[in-house]
């Protein structure tokens, strides 16, 4: 598990956001464990479901809401040399 605290920017949404912060915090090419519609419609875009949703207090009255999905690893991840870790995939 890799908690990350961070945003969704404001050009972006939730799925963006999620392989974006992936990326940038691990580095890590992943399959997100979480289902979606196959519906196709112009005007709608259906987002990958969370495993599930907290809501906590941030800075009173602002609250933070926290989307949390599961994933897997699909990076092939290598040691060489000790301490230094090589990801290829």
């Amino acid at each position: 598990m890799v908690p990350n605290r961070r945003h969704i920017e404001l050009d972006e949404d939730p799925d963006q956001a999620l392989y974006r912060e992936i990326q940038e915090e691990t580095g890590l090419k992943v399959e997100i464990l979480a289902t979606k519609p196959s519906d196709k419609s112009p005007e709608t875009k259906f987002m990958l479901t969370p495993s599930f949703v907290n809501v906590h207090e941030a800075n009173p009255p602002h609250k933070h809401i926290t989307l949390v999905y599961f994933a897997r690893q699909r990076t092939i991840i290598t040691f060489c040399q000790p301490n230094i870790l090589i990801c290829s995939g």
